[in-house]
């Protein structure tokens, strides 16, 4: 299965709990929002887990997910709401993708930060 076909499974989805979706700016700026939100999350995750290895803090979970199963859900989340958008928004990700790694080929191609962080 490809990207693309992942999307239609995400739309056939959407189509089925909740209608038809139309953009418009309230619907941009709510899916925007909801993005923002996750990618929050996400964020919020990451930290807990650098002030638990750094300041030796506890890492609260709700006791049935681990920190990674944890991240892997946030993180697609994340690409959910990507997706959405990006079907709303008519952007090819796949084709886009390959645009923006040429770019960042050319951007980076005297780079080489191969450092432990």
């Amino acid at each position: 299965m490809d990207l693309k076909d992942i999307i239609e499974k995400q739309k056939d989805f959407d189509k089925m709990h909740f209608g038809e979706i139309k953009l418009t700016p309230d619907r941009l700026l709510y899916l925007m929002t909801c993005l923002a939100g996750e990618t929050g999350e996400l964020a919020n995750l990451v930290k807990k887990y650098y002030r638990e290895k750094v300041r030796n803090y506890r890492l609260s979970t709700d006791g049935q997910k681990d920190f990674v199963s944890l991240i892997k859900e946030e993180l697609t989340d994340v690409f959910i709401y990507t997706m959405i958008l990006s079907y709303l928004l008519d952007v090819d990700l796949e084709k886009e993708f390959f645009n923006k790694l040429k770019k960042n080929e050319e951007r980076f191609k005297d780079v080489n930060l191969n450092t432990n962080l």
